[in-house]
């Protein structure tokens, strides 16, 4: 049986009578995670740093070579630490991995990433991840972490921060889009704050693969709103990302065309 850290000093460990012997799960490391990359045919070249970094990750290479076909350069390339959350989301709900679930774990991401850009606006000198839980319970994820120390206060994590943002950023679009405003004005408010945190480029483009892989979130005028947003950024240096837009374009319309309306879209990756 294996526990996340903070859950066993604050909890489990308290309640006691012996002492038990501890043994550390560490992630892999570099050599380890190359060894395994190997063994499956992926070459470690394919892959960014950021990308290899979350591959040390267990669960998240577990996922990467499952869902990935192995020695084909053009599935890897371009795979963002991004788009593997995004896949753990779905097969955790599945497996029933994490202890909530798909809809109740995105929308306290959306929740919270909200909260965080607006301490972007309204405190740019605090730490806008770290909150306060509300009760004796802090529910860790690979987005979220209990943090040592007294009380109850935990952060989101920087891994899954982007795509925090990303679907919060899908969801007050769609609040807009019920309401019947304007999604062009609204999507310049939405971005101010994360220019801010030098994070636009990748926040659209984990936006556009939620709005895109999640059913529930997908609405047509949504997503165009976000690709017309996506287009209009100057500093799109990655030709990853526009091969992979164009695939998720093309995804759309097959998906939209075809009956299998609600079953997520994953393009290959470029």
């Amino acid at each position: 049986m294996t526990v996340r850290t903070q859950f066993w000093e604050k909890t489990v460990s308290p309640g006691l009578i012996f002492k038990p012997k501890q043994i550390e799960v560490s992630a892999w490391s570099s050599e380890e995670r190359n060894q395994l990359l190997n063994y499956y045919g992926i070459e470690t070249d394919w892959l960014d740093d950021a990308t290899l970094q979350t591959l040390c990750n267990p669960r998240l290479l577990a996922v990467a070579v499952n869902i990935l076909p192995h020695n084909d350069p053009a599935a890897w390339k371009g795979l963002t630490s991004d788009r593997l959350l995004l896949q753990h989301l779905h097969l955790s709900q599945r497996e029933n991995f994490e202890e909530e679930t798909l809809l109740q774990l995105t929308r306290r991401l959306s929740i919270h990433a909200k909260e965080v850009l607006e301490r972007v606006r309204t405190s740019p000198n605090a730490p806008p991840q770290h909150f306060e839980s509300d009760s004796t319970f802090v529910i860790e994820t690979r987005f979220f972490r209990s943090l040592p120390g007294p009380g109850d206060t935990y952060e989101l994590r920087k891994e899954g921060l982007t795509l925090a943002l990303g679907y919060t950023l899908v969801d007050q679009l769609w609040q807009v889009h019920q309401s019947g405003l304007d999604l062009g004005e609204r999507m310049t408010q939405l971005i101010d704050p994360i220019l801010a945190m030098d994070r636009t480029v990748d926040v659209m483009f984990a936006a556009l693969m939620v709005c895109a892989f999640d059913s529930i979130r997908f609405d047509q005028a949504v997503f165009t709103a976000l690709l017309d947003a996506f287009s209009n950024l100057q500093n799109i240096d990655d030709p990853g990302e526009s091969l992979f837009l164009r695939k998720l374009v093309l995804g759309i319309q097959a998906q939209a065309s075809g009956k299998y309306l609600t079953r997520p879209f994953m393009p290959t990756a470029p």
